[in-house]
């Protein structure tokens, strides 16, 4: 990593608050340092953090944030020792230390990984920050967390992170305009264990016909986007190459997994299924199932941490995005924590008691059940249903974008959250 990239380099140049961000803590006494973006998981420990860290480190400050970039937390867990280790060095109690990560209940995992590795090790893929292509032994985590009790809160840059999607014809082109003629829509990525089940169960329900295809007499649009069940002119998720879009987006490509411009994309593929749909079920990455430990392809730290941390990806902001209601297949208590963005929910129409189930498989049924109950209703009943949900569908589209809001927000979440952890 050279001079120039340490000063005028990427880290959290992919949020669009990076520069608020970076004032607000300054003018509170502290530094910000932003932990390894994706594009650097696989890089030698100097590369993904380190040398960058070296090279901005400012002593003397009352407190240090460590702001997670991108995804599971995979690394930040595999990297905290050394983290701490660098401030110690530097004469930094780990107490001055707020790690702020995807993960709503950081703590909570780092206390459960350490209890899983006394019972077994766990393998390592691409992602973790330890994983060594050419040596297997290394790539095997069987050391525990010794500062697994450091501070930390939850924060997801995906809701803040929209400088691609407020275009007005985006906007204009994903607008619901007609009435919808299903009652959901589903769309569903990679296949996992915990999809497959949501699937079996829609099925087992009559909401679709068949578990290999779309049958246009489904009562819900419901993909499985890595399978056969993919909507007509929709987006697959992980191509070899480039794939040319469409519409306003034409001569832009497409390659996934990407950033926010691609996930743009891929929503305005699949735009005609959700502007047909009355509700958004939301089946997020993590649905805090850490009761499925069994061994299987899911059963390296990538999918462990997976199963086990309470985090929002995009899939959210995907209804949000589209002011339609909806139901959240995600982690224990994720309406809560959307609720804690300033968001709100639909519990004087829906039954969201599922969100505070414990076990996964009870709150999968339950949401399944609240899906059947809503099938009761008739369509006039259902455009009455959906008129009373306007003031909040467009609050949370405000919220989403309003740089007002944006603005209350980083005061109202941000702050409270650092003072709360600051010594």
């Amino acid at each position: 990593m050279n001079i120039e990239e340490r000063v005028y380099g990427k880290y959290g140049n992919n949020l669009t608050y990076k520069d608020e961000l970076l004032d607000i803590v300054d003018k509170l006494g502290g530094q910000l340092l932003f932990f390894m973006h994706i594009d650097r998981w696989d890089l030698p420990l100097k590369n993904r953090w380190l040398d960058y860290f070296e090279y901005e480190f400012k002593p003397n400050k009352k407190f240090y944030i460590i702001f997670e970039e991108e995804e599971f937390s995979t690394h930040t867990v595999l990297d905290l020792d050394k983290v701490v280790d660098f401030f110690k060095e530097k004469g930094v109690d780990k107490d001055k230390l707020i790690w702020v990560t995807a993960s709503h209940n950081f703590n909570d995992v780092l206390k459960r990984f350490n209890k899983y590795i006394e019972i077994k090790p766990i393998p390592l893929h691409w992602g973790d920050s330890r994983f060594m292509k050419e040596d297997t032994v290394k790539s095997i985590v069987k050391d525990k967390v010794i500062n697994y009790d450091v501070k930390s809160f939850g924060f997801n840059s995906s809701f803040y992170n929209l400088k691609y999607i407020i275009d007005e014809t985006f906007l204009s082109e994903i607008k619901t305009k007609k009435t919808p003629s299903k009652l959901f829509c589903c769309p569903m990525g990679l296949k996992k264990i915990s999809r497959l089940n949501l699937l079996q169960k829609l099925y087992d329900r009559k909401f679709i016909k068949d578990l290999d295809k779309i049958d246009d007499d489904d009562l819900g649009w419901v993909s499985l986007n890595s399978e056969k069940r993919i909507f007509k002119d929709d987006i697959f998720l992980y191509p070899k190459d480039y794939i040319e879009v469409g519409g306003i987006f034409d001569g832009k490509r497409f390659l996934a997994p990407g950033l926010t411009v691609e996930q743009a994309q891929a929503f305005y593929a699949m735009k005609h299924i959700i502007k047909d749909s009355f509700i958004y079920l939301s089946v997020e990455s993590e649905m805090d199932d850490y009761n499925i430990w069994e061994d299987n392809s899911e059963g390296n730290l990538f999918h462990w941490m997976e199963k086990n941390c309470s985090r929002f990806v995009e899939k959210i902001m995907i209804p949000i995005l589209f002011k339609k209601p909806f139901l959240n297949l995600g982690p224990l208590n994720g309406l809560e924590i959307l609720k804690s963005y300033g968001f709100k929910t639909f519990d004087f129409i829906i039954d969201e008691s599922y969100d505070k189930e414990n076990h996964p498989t009870k709150r999968m049924v339950m949401i399944v059940d609240e899906i059947e109950r809503l099938c009761s209703y008739t369509l006039n009943e259902m455009e009455n249903w959906y008129e009373q949900l306007i003031p909040r569908l467009e609050h949370n589209h405000k919220n989403l974008f309003d740089n007002t809001s944006f603005n209350n927000f980083i005061y109202n979440f941000i702050i409270p959250r650092i003072n709360k952890n600051e010594i």
